[in-house]
């Protein structure tokens, strides 16, 4: 009895690690993405200042802990796919404004 239980808080471990590895690994990526934003922002301050304008207000918007997306609740298995969708809506509208920085 007690070799079942052992086992099944060892997969339940497992999973949380591979999850919050999962995690901090996107989360590190798309610090990697806004770095490289951030450092043509000021060319483009000449270039298009409506596209600063875009790209400042997602920095604020994405800037800090708030409400709903604590560090602690991305990381919490039971709320698996919630972290997913936030990391892919802030990923996805941070590869939208690359693509127009870029062109």
């Amino acid at each position: 009895r007690l070799g079942w239980w052992w086992g099944a808080a060892t997969r339940v471990c497992l999973e949380q690690a591979e999850h919050c590895e999962k995690v901090c690994q996107e989360v590190g990526e798309l610090i990697h993405s806004w770095a490289q934003l951030k450092d043509v922002l000021p060319k483009l301050k000449i270039v298009s200042p409506e596209l600063v304008r875009d790209i400042e207000a997602f920095q604020q918007l994405h800037s800090g802990i708030r409400a709903g997306a604590a560090t602690s609740e991305l990381l919490e298995l039971r709320h698996r796919s919630h972290a997913q969708s936030t990391i892919e809506d802030v990923r996805n509208r941070l590869s939208k404004l690359k693509r127009a920085a870029e062109g």
